[in-house]
């Protein structure tokens, strides 16, 4: 945490004090010793608290968005709120989570569906009015977690102008990392689960990079996710080749669960 600390006059008293003992410190005194973080890896069993779904629930987001074309960045600050607005249960005991996206006026922008499961969590699909489903979801964490594990996914989602975009991933289960949200007052210090992935995304007229890594902290949810994406693609007036590149932060603000 940065805060700053305003010493008393008393404080600084005792310092001149305990400067004239011999050793420099207090007799008998023992300095505290700071807690430990819980970790960020879920007893077996308990994967379901990596994404706590319940009906309410709300998970505020402080985001960064940086657009650039040939190099020339453009960057976006905003705020953005998860609302989970509706639970489906599934045959094998998972559920499927339905969210609506709010912009900082609170006003619907998106959509997206998350499933959690006894296999894994998943993301389902998104869209601005109609839900595109990725086929199959797409694997964010296999369960039972096992840090250092590998795991990949291929699949396709159709976009907003019915155009299939093909997807490969490669996925790696870093463990427990800790990480920092603006939750309350400041920042507040905790251990996530550490997922990332890279891979590919065959757009209709270029192939992008891709690479995200996503913190799952348990009994809370994603408290930090970042994101980038870089392909060439073709000026469609000058045909001359085009770079553009997309990263995106979303760290944790507040949460409100139900």
């Amino acid at each position: 945490m940065n805060k700053n600390t305003i010493w008393p006059i008393s404080a600084g008293l005792a310092a001149l004090v305990l400067a004239g003992c011999s050793g420099g410190a207090a007799p008998g005194y023992v300095p505290k010793k700071e807690a430990a973080l819980p970790s960020g890896i879920a007893p077996d069993g308990q994967e379901a608290s990596y994404f706590p779904f319940a009906i309410g629930s709300q998970w505020t987001y402080d985001a960064v968005t940086q657009n650039a074309i040939n190099g020339r960045v453009a960057s976006n600050k905003s705020q953005i709120t998860y609302r989970l607005d509706k639970l489906t249960p599934m045959p094998n005991g998972g559920h499927e989570a339905y969210f609506t996206i709010l912009d900082n006026k609170n006003q619907p922008t998106s959509h997206e569906v998350w499933r959690i499961d006894k296999t894994g969590l998943y993301n389902v699909g998104s869209g601005k009015t109609t839900i595109r489903s990725m086929n199959p979801p797409q694997l964010v964490v296999p369960f039972p977690v096992k840090p250092g594990e590998q795991f990949k996914w291929n699949g396709t989602e159709v976009n907003e102008k019915n155009q299939t975009i093909k997807q490969t991933l490669n996925g790696t289960i870093d463990g427990s990392e800790p990480i920092d949200t603006e939750e309350g007052s400041g920042n507040q210090t905790r251990n996530a689960l550490a997922v990332e992935d890279s891979g590919t995304v065959k757009l209709p007229d270029a192939t992008a990079t891709v690479a995200s890594k996503i913190w799952l902290a348990p009994n809370v949810g994603i408290g930090l996710f970042r994101s980038e994406m870089d392909w060439i693609a073709q000026d469609p007036k000058t045909k001359a080749p085009v770079r553009f590149q997309i990263a995106v932060l979303r760290r944790l603000k507040n949460v409100s669960l139900k």
